[in-house]
């Protein structure tokens, strides 16, 4: 990093205070937006300390752990430093969550305090709510608060998908986070004139990337709104608009907003200097159209493969034109500089290069394991002695990977059942333990089906005890994932089966349930009405014949890479040309109303 430039160099040992010392730095600079408020850096010093101390008003206690449940705006920024500097740790629920998943969260962090405001439901926080929009400042008055953390404290723990049927909480500490610029300032040189994108949810590590990247160096945090993220048009407006210069999404995400960045009527986008991949697997074919327009270095395009437990990302690789043209391989590049990777065998021999194996990680980024489950930490996080005798302290990341060359990585896959969507990370044994539970289902197998350009969806394959009943307990047991799994987690379809195919070792035949076929539709439309021809539509994209017209896209299994191949195939057949934004649920009915008061419009 450079000395004269960067705070982080005077032996600040937590985020709340290099902020603090960023922020001294750079009061006048804008800190956080999220399109209807703007606070500096001074603003967000203030209102942040306000905060932390009226929690040390009301008992928290340094180290204590502090659920975080926020309307998506600046409150967020304002909640996450707070609790940092009255010395606690933070827990990040999406306000998506389903009632379930915040109940788990809360059970098994213990957590008795929630920073939150009047805006959310909190029907399902069963501790002390502190409202973000309701601190009355007399009780707050004096200095700020003192620095109560240091390196080994935690800053945050995330959860994520447990094969158990309940999520697990990866805690990781300041120094952890300090030293991930740290390092990856030497690639990308980040700076107070640096603008990023929250594109993400809080509750995906993704995030802390994002956030951090910003405040600890003096930029600009822009806050994207969910309406704006799912719409390719409004985000690239948004682009635009804030002039943002780090872009970091998924590879889903990415080629929704290809959609919009590469039309012909679009202006380029000349302040953008990086789009950082991560959260899943990059195909780099997915770029080529991308490359012929912008080229590959304004902006640079990086793969960041990473995991929640080594702090967001493991490694790095910057994508030239060649390896675009060249290369049908998802090329990871090489390990951060203080991380190390190894690629072992079943018996955690290493192997020569070229051979995969799976993937061991070890250094600074490594985390302090899981949330009160100390015997999946033991046997997740793990010590081996050095070629110095001294010990080393590694992390099973479950991914199968091939060292290319000295040091250089390419990602093949999971050794395990756990996958991705859209950048989470999802156990499928975690989806099949909930639907077991429902009456009537006696077995069930969740398997993942690639679909090339609809994305990665889930297909649930259940047996029933009778299936008489089917269609109706089909559609309750959709009903009944949607209030225990968040929707990322919820199968596309739901296929009745009379056993289980069996391989040859009396194993599950995974391969033979993918090679199960989904109904074909008949893609006649004419003579249709509008809801017909909707419906069609949506059992196209969504591989589903049961579909109720007030059902969710998203309830249904939509992703919003489907939700933009829909809207696309809507508005040519009814030569139209419509929006999102104001549709809070998209349904056939809402969709319905939108299309036939545009096409009024056009008549008139």
């Amino acid at each position: 990093m450079r000395n004269q430039e960067n705070p982080q160099k005077e032996d600040l040992n937590s985020l709340n205070s290099i902020f603090e010392k960023v922020a001294e730095r750079f009061p006048d600079r804008i800190a956080v937006t999220d399109s209807n408020i703007e606070l500096t850096y001074k603003e967000l010093s203030h209102k942040s300390s306000t905060l932390a101390k009226y929690l040390i008003h009301k008992g928290v206690k340094s180290g204590e752990l502090l659920c975080i449940y926020t309307t998506r705006n600046v409150n967020m920024i304002i909640g996450i430093l707070g609790i940092l500097k009255a010395g606690a740790t933070y827990i990040p629920i999406d306000p998506k969550y389903p009632s379930q998943r915040i109940k788990d969260i809360f059970d098994i962090s213990g957590a008795t305090f929630c920073v939150s405001d009047s805006k959310m439901d909190l029907r399902y926080i069963s501790c002390i709510n502190i409202l973000l929009d309701c601190i009355p400042e007399s009780e707050v008055n004096g200095d700020k608060p003192v620095n109560l953390n240091n390196e080994k404290s935690l800053a945050y723990v995330i959860f994520t998908s447990g094969s158990t049927g309940k999520p697990k909480g990866v805690m990781v500490e300041h120094k952890s986070v300090i030293r991930l610029f740290t390092k990856t300032d030497e690639i990308f040189h980040f700076n107070e004139h640096t603008v990023w994108s929250l594109f993400h949810s809080i509750a995906f590590d993704y995030s802390v990337w994002e956030i951090w990247g910003a405040l600890l160096f003096g930029g600009k945090l822009v806050i994207v709104p969910r309406k704006v993220a799912l719409n390719p048009e409004s985000f690239y407006s948004l682009m635009k608009k804030e002039k943002i210069s780090v872009l970091s999404l998924t590879p889903t995400a990415f080629r929704n907003f290809c959609l919009a960045a590469l039309r012909k009527e679009q202006r380029k986008l000349e302040q953008l200097e990086y789009i950082v991949f991560g959260g899943e697997k990059l195909d780099f074919e997915i770029l080529n159209p991308w490359i012929k327009e912008y080229g590959d270095s304004m902006p640079v395009l990086v793969n960041m493969y990473g995991i929640t437990e080594v702090t967001v990302h493991s490694t790095w690789k910057i994508i030239s034109h060649a390896d675009v043209c060249n290369n049908t391989k998802s090329l990871i590049g090489k390990p951060i500089s203080d991380l190390r990777i190894e690629i072992v065998d079943s018996e955690g021999q290493k192997v020569s290069k070229g051979n995969a194996g799976r993937m061991f990680i070890s250094g600074d980024g490594v985390a302090r394991g899981y949330l009160n489950r100390e015997e999946l930490t033991t046997e997740r996080f793990f010590t081996r002695t050095g070629q110095d005798g001294e010990p080393i302290r590694w992390f099973d990341t479950g991914d199968i990977a091939v060292e290319i060359s000295e040091n250089e990585f390419e990602y093949i896959g999971r050794n395990d059942r756990q996958v991705k969507i859209s950048g989470y990370r999802v156990e499928l044994e975690e989806i099949e333990y909930y639907l077991k539970q429902f009456k009537g289902v006696t077995d069930c197998v969740i398997v993942e089906n690639d679909q090339g350009e609809n994305g990665v969806r889930l297909r649930a394959f259940i047996i029933l005890d009778n299936k008489e009943n089917k269609e109706s307990i089909l559609k309750e047991l959709r009903k009944y994932a949607a209030e225990k799994l968040p929707k990322y987690m919820c199968p596309s379809t739901y296929t009745v089966v009379d056993k289980f195919p069996m391989n040859i070792n009396g194993k599950f035949s995974i391969s033979e349930l993918q090679m199960i076929q989904e109904p074909k539709k008949d893609n006649d439309i004419s003579g249709l009405k509008t809801k017909e021809i909707i419906y069609n539509i949506w059992s196209d994209i969504l591989g589903e014949n049961e579909i109720d017209e007030k059902d969710s896209f998203f309830y249904l299994g939509g992703t919003s890479f489907m939700m933009i191949r829909m809207m696309k195939k809507i508005m040519e057949i009814f030569n139209i040309d419509i929006g999102l934004d104001d549709i809070d649920e998209i349904t056939i009915n809402s969709l319905e109303a939108v299309i036939e008061r545009n096409s009024d419009r056009k008549k008139q």
